[in-house]
């Protein structure tokens, strides 16, 4: 049998969206093995013409320095944003149909509002026997753009996703509520942190904090570091090891090294196995990115949020927050001192909080997305136990 094309469309515009994608195809190739060809492309940067092949080149700028101006265009009316989709549609309809039929696919898989749009309306009327799915990749605050009703399926993150989907026209039978995909691994050693961190070369029986260096500015971040491990070392309230991941940032790296720490602290750059490293603390302080954000509470971690792109990401504060998963603190020092409480004397809030992020954590979501693809393509997984799971009926 040949194998089934399958085509998954992203761009480059947060980190998010490429992550979800590479935990989709690390999964297709998990469980169909030869049976699958799975192609990530960036569609605007690679295969759309000016100006749009432009918007990610943008995107940094927009979000990191201009964020008012970004928040602006994020907050656009449906009724502003709807035509110029269309008109952006009706630009990019040749390479889009150019790109579809040089790469045949067998499935489309979008995990970006804005590529969906580009990409449905002339898929539907060109290729319509080829399934076209979307994957939302944000937890809250998530855009309309992100619901086409001509998909195929749309996987959603949650409850409130669900009904979203449902008030912009998509019907109940087009929805699959199985959460965001994430990598594998996280949530697999729940309950193990002493013998994690023994493994890692930490303190095994010291509270660790996880902070995240990425998306943040770099000052922020080392006045965040610096407030935590005095609050941990000697002379602090608490006591504790810090943990602080600063991903391909090498000049973050560099300054936070030549620091002498008055607490325990582990800085590192870019990590593969962030599930470990997640699970070997105690809470994370992180930006409000979706990704992390549900490995985190897959991971059981207490977040403190130090920040978030306005727009797309605020609403993953608000869905954090209310949940009871974590608390928004942007000052360094208000973020270090909430560590610092938590390892003390608010112990119980920090437990309770951990409970509630694993309540709200969907683990197996990739999984799940997965199963559900293989069905629409009529393929079985190579672990039957995969099809057979009741965790993955469509009924959530």
């Amino acid at each position: 049998m040949a194998r089934r094309r399958i085509l998954i469309l992203m761009s480059n515009t947060g980190s998010g969206h490429r992550a979800s994608a590479l935990a989709l195809r690390a999964e297709l190739k998990r469980a169909f093995d030869r049976q699958v060809r799975v192609s990530i492309i960036d569609l605007l940067s690679d295969y759309l013409p000016p100006p749009l092949r432009y918007a990610p080149n943008a995107y940094p700028f927009l979000s990191q320095d201009a964020p008012w101006m970004w928040k602006s265009l994020w907050q656009l009316d449906m009724r502003i944003a709807a035509p110029a989709m269309r008109t952006a549609a009706r630009a990019a309809r040749h390479s889009v149909l150019r790109t579809l039929q040089a790469y045949n696919p067998d499935l489309i898989i979008s995990v970006h509002p804005l590529v969906q749009h580009l990409v449905a309306a002339a898929s539907r009327q060109r290729f319509p026997s080829i399934p076209f799915v979307t994957v939302v990749t944000d937890l809250g605050g998530i855009h309309p753009l992100w619901f086409h009703r001509s998909v195929t399926r749309c996987y959603v993150p949650n409850d409130d996703a669900y009904q979203l989907a449902c008030r912009s026209g998509l019907l109940p039978g087009q929805v699959r509520n199985y959460g965001l995909p994430i990598r594998p691994g996280f949530g697999d050693r729940l309950h193990q942190r002493m013998a994690i961190r023994r493994e890692l070369g930490l303190l095994p029986e010291e509270q660790a904090v996880l902070l995240m260096g990425n998306g943040v500015k770099r000052a922020r971040v080392i006045k965040t570091a610096r407030s935590i491990a005095r609050g941990l070392g000697a002379g602090g309230e608490g006591r504790g090891q810090l943990v602080i991941i600063c991903g391909r940032n090498e000049r973050l790296v560099a300054e936070l090294s030549a620091i002498s720490w008055p607490a325990p602290t582990r800085i590192l750059g870019f990590v593969e196995e962030m599930a470990t490293w997640m699970q070997a603390c105690d809470c994370m302080v992180t930006k409000a990115g979706p990704g992390t954000i549900a490995e985190a509470m897959a991971s059981g971690l207490p977040l403190i949020l130090n920040g978030y792109i306005p727009g797309q990401e605020a609403g993953n504060v608000t869905y954090v927050v209310e949940q009871g998963a974590g608390r928004y603190l942007v000052d360094p020092n208000e973020a270090a001192h909430q560590v610092t409480r938590w390892f003390t004397h608010e112990q119980a809030e920090m437990e309770l909080m951990a409970q509630r992020a694993l309540t709200l954590a969907r683990p197996h979501a990739t999984r799940d997305i997965v199963a559900d693809l293989g069905a629409l393509l009529d393929m079985r997984a190579y672990s039957p136990a995969l099809l057979a799971d009741d965790s993955l009926s469509a009924s959530r």
